[in-house]
């Protein structure tokens, strides 16, 4: 025995595919969005688009009664430009950051909008801006800073104030249609047990959402009608929502109440807000919401987040979360019970939010955003009265609780998807992350019904990568998903088709005759020397267009000079491999499987010094679905017509005799196969001819599996389609012969293996060895499968597909090609009485040999001669488990 190294690099047709990280989508939350404080377009509330009034706030000492309310001469005054205005106008108000308008405004106008236009600092007025008797106004981007002032709504309807910043607002009784939105509240006194957003007995139809209040609250009494809804309140020292006197319709939800503490800003330079601890020893604190006795019947309470964090980061204190009627609840659980209908969805937060500055270009800051585990996060009630579709920045979706959607800390977490079809039945995976350093928790939906979960890890990759083997060939869809320490949710997914392929049979069909026309599209020249020709055979006949493979049986025939023919997929480089080798003159085929081209083509290159004529039978093909699995079987002996073996009653086979060969049963082989891989040997003929192998039951075909002349012997390797009775036929022409069938395996819908297709490559040259001619009576021991990582997670290789030459043998005899039992040469080598092919002195024979590999990847190619041969191994693809 000679072992012989071959290692190989990764020839085998698998495909890698990936699915990049821009593929990747958000679960649970939304893209980070800037608030945008320039509004100088919006007319909201406005009846016409009117004309445009210009007022420029350029400093303190602005002179009323200056500038013509053009842009190139703004009004100096804001009064001027509202005394100006007529309905459907715009008045743009324009400033700086040293800009501070002190004196008080009155609009009586109605159906006008008044907008600050500011780029990193807001239109500041120290004064208060009345409505008075209007309809139909907004007002939206202005900021009123010093104690008391704001905005003060008196006998108006259809107001609107959005997106300002205010010490205070009020709402008259005589009011109604009057929404506060997206707008910035806070005790700018410094004193927050003033309550000092302020509706008046008698108000109706009033919303007050997705506001932040720092260091205040709301107070309405006697109020028809109100909203609040989204809101974060952060409050002094009084309650969050006081509802007084009889008030009806009020909605009270998805609001995040919180108690101030000392980072709360209420001036420019924060840090004078007040915890707790401070309210407790100056003034009351208050519990977080008041409804009064006469007001109960009309309130409805929900949804709503409760955080009585005393002083940061001191631990909660005492709080009274609803006074109701009178009765203090300190706990939900307390309310809840004592009235089931009210704040059924209410949560207790032990968690809370973080500082979120808001307001631009000022340092002015509240417990706004919300941290990963907080119960306001993506818990909102969408539906609620009042409720707006984006948050107090414009973010949309707007699902949390509070003024503020809880936006991802980690909005760059993405996922890139690796995928390789390993083996037949198996795929590496691996998820990278743009992340490291960072707990993360991983589920993959293999798309097959199974899963795998990584429940903790750290790092940029899946622990390096995993494989999973699926059960059946297909294609299949990967999701990942993937959560960081604060529950950041990305997906991706990937879809991949398993490498291997299984075989239906077909035929046995002729697809190429360049004698007659057949497959060249009626062309009857031979292939010329170093010429290449292209065989569709995707959609040809019954042949699928998927297909992966076929199984083909190449004769070459009158050839003007012996070589060679390389049968290879289409689009690949031609290889440095031979299908059938033939000297000048004679008629000789051999089996191939041969992968198919991605253009569903095959090309077939004549490697002699002259012309010859091909023909091409297809006996099956390998498609990447399920179908008829192999089973790789010890080489038996089915079938010698010389001793009877197989049952055929006479020593040869003579023409209109043909032999009928029991597959199923025999040597193991089961009930229900489909196909068998033979090797069939002609031995002795009388005269020139050739073997067809067919299944029984059906008409001789017009095909050939071995040719030979008058006296020779010779093999080729048939997988034959099996009958339904579990037999096959051999007929011949010409001869009589002797017959000799030997089995290499078999397929059935029950066979482990699939077919993994490679592009056809140089395995071993002994010609390329020093001294490596094998001597008679010896072996080359050659481990078979490629030594490449990529082939894991239990796959095994149970069979290769090798085209075998023999050449420069200096006496006649046999090769035997099987799997190798010797432990690798330390045990005893048994060599079974078959032959992969049989060979003249100083002849080049070849033959197609499906071997089964045993466990080690080994076959050993046996010398049944008495002289030395060079040895040529072609590999064409495997059968794998797994």
């Amino acid at each position: 025995m000679l072992n012989a190294s071959a290692s190989v690099p990764a020839p085998v047709l698998t495909g890698t595919v990936s699915s990049p990280a821009s593929k990747s989508r958000r679960v649970g939350s939304v893209p980070v969005t800037t608030r945008t404080n320039v509004k100088a377009t919006s007319r909201v509330g406005t009846v016409n688009a009117g004309a445009t009034i210009y007022v420029k706030l350029a400093n303190a000492t602005c002179v009323a009664g200056t500038g013509t309310g053009t842009q190139a001469s703004p009004y100096c005054s804001l009064q001027d430009g509202v005394n100006a205005a007529a309905a459907g106008d715009t008045i743009d108000v324009s400033g700086s950051s040293s800009a501070s308008y002190t004196t008080p405004v009155t609009v009586t106008t109605s159906n006008i909008s008044i907008v600050g236009v500011g780029s990193g600092a807001l239109v500041s007025m120290d004064s208060t801006l009345t409505l008075r008797g209007v309809t139909g106004v907004t007002v939206s981007n202005l900021g009123f800073f010093s104690p008391q002032f704001g905005i003060s709504v008196v006998a108006s309807s259809g107001v609107t104030l959005s997106g300002d910043y205010l010490d205070a607002f009020s709402v008259d009784g005589a009011s109604s249609g009057v929404s506060v939105t997206r707008s910035f509240l806070a005790a700018f006194d410094g004193e927050p047990y003033a309550q000092q957003s302020v509706i008046a007995s008698g108000a109706s139809g009033i919303t007050i959402a997705g506001d932040v209040f720092a260091g205040t609250g709301i107070q309405a009494t006697g109020v028809t009608g109100l909203d609040i809804t989204g809101n974060t309140i952060q409050r002094g020292c009084n309650p969050g929502v006081d509802i007084e006197g009889t008030s009806t319709s009020v909605f009270l939800e998805n609001n995040l109440i919180e108690n101030g503490n000392s980072d709360t800003a209420t001036t420019g330079g924060g840090g004078s807000g007040a915890d707790a601890s401070w309210c407790i020893s100056v003034k009351t604190f208050s519990p977080s919401v008041i409804v009064a006795a006469a007001s109960t019947p009309g309130v409805t309470t929900d949804y709503n987040d409760f955080d009585t964090v005393g002083g940061y980061p001191a631990a909660p204190l005492p709080t009274v979360l609803y006074d109701w009627s009178g009765t203090n609840y300190s706990t939900l659980a307390q309310f809840q019970s004592a009235f089931p209908t009210q704040a059924a969805h209410d949560t207790f937060d032990t968690i809370g939010a973080s500082l979120a500055f808001v307001m631009p270009g000022v340092q002015q800051y509240v417990n706004g955003l919300l941290i990963w585990g907080s119960p306001a996060i993506g818990s909102a009630n969408t539906s609620a009265p009042g409720a707006l579709s984006a948050d107090f920045n414009g973010v949309s979706p707007f699902n949390s609780r509070g003024a503020i959607q809880y936006i991802s800390p980690d909005p760059e977490l993405a996922l890139t998807l690796t995928a390789r079809d390993t083996s037949g039945f198996t795929v590496f995976f691996d998820a990278q992350q743009n992340i490291k350093d960072v707990t993360l928790s991983e589920t993959i939906w293999w798309g097959d019904g199974s899963t795998t979960a990584m429940p903790s890890f750290s790092g940029l990759s899946t622990s390096g990568g995993v494989w999973h083997t699926y059960s059946q060939l297909g294609t299949y869809t990967i999701k990942v998903t993937v959560t960081d320490n604060a529950g950041d949710t990305v997906t991706n997914s990937v879809t991949i088709q398993t490498a291997g392929t299984e075989y239906v049979p077909y035929g046995p069909t002729r697809v190429l005759d360049t004698r007659n026309g057949t497959g060249t599209q009626g062309s009857t020249n031979p292939v010329a020397a170093g010429a290449t020709l292209k065989l569709p055979l995707a959609a040809v006949g019954a042949i699928p267009a998927n297909v992966s493979a076929v199984v083909l049986n190449l004769t070459v025939t009158r050839p003007t000079g012996g070589g060679y023919i390389t049968a290879y997929p289409t689009g690949a480089p031609r290889p440095t491999t031979s299908s059938v080798d033939f000297a000048a003159g004679q008629t000789v085929a051999n089996l191939a499987v041969v992968p198919v081209g991605s253009d569903g083509t095959i090309e077939l290159f004549n490697g002699s010094g002259g012309t010859t004529a091909l023909i091409a039978d297809v006996s099956g093909y390998f498609i990447p679905v399920n179908a008829q699995g192999y089973t790789a079987a010890t080489p038996a002996r089915l079938l010698d017509t010389r001793n009877g073996t197989g049952g055929y009653p006479y020593p040869t086979v003579r023409a209109g005799t043909p032999v009928r060969l029991k597959i199923a049963g025999a040597d193991g082989i089961p009930a229900g196969v489909t196909a068998v891989a033979l090797n069939l040997t002609v031995a002795a003929p009388s005269v020139g001819g050739y073997i067809a192998a067919y299944p029984d039951g059906q008409q001789q075909p017009t095909v050939s599996n071995v040719d030979f002349t008058a006296g020779q012997t010779v093999a080729n390797a048939a997988i034959v389609p099996v009958g339904a009775d579990g037999s096959i036929d051999l007929a011949i022409a010409g001869g009589p012969a002797r017959l000799i069938a030997d089995v290499y395996g078999y397929f059935t819908p029950s066979g482990a293996s699939a077919f993994v297709p490679a592009f056809p490559y140089r395995l071993f040259d002994s010609r390329k060895i020093p001294n490596g001619a094998l001597p008679g009576g010896y072996t080359y021991l050659i481990h078979v499968a490629p030594e490449v990582a990529d082939f894991a997670g239990g796959s095994a290789f149970t069979g290769a597909v090798i085209n075998t030459t023999v050449t420069r043998p200096t006496g006649g005899g046999y090769l035997t090609v099987f799997p190798d039992t010797s432990d690798l040469g330390n045990q005893p080598l048994t060599v079974p009485l078959t032959s992969t092919l049989d060979f003249p002195p100083n002849a080049t024979v070849a033959d197609l040999a499906l071997p089964a590999l045993p466990t080690d990847e080994t076959a050993d190619f046996y010398n049944g001669s008495g002289g030395s041969l060079q040895l040529i191994v072609d590999v064409s693809g495997y059968f794998i488990s797994g």
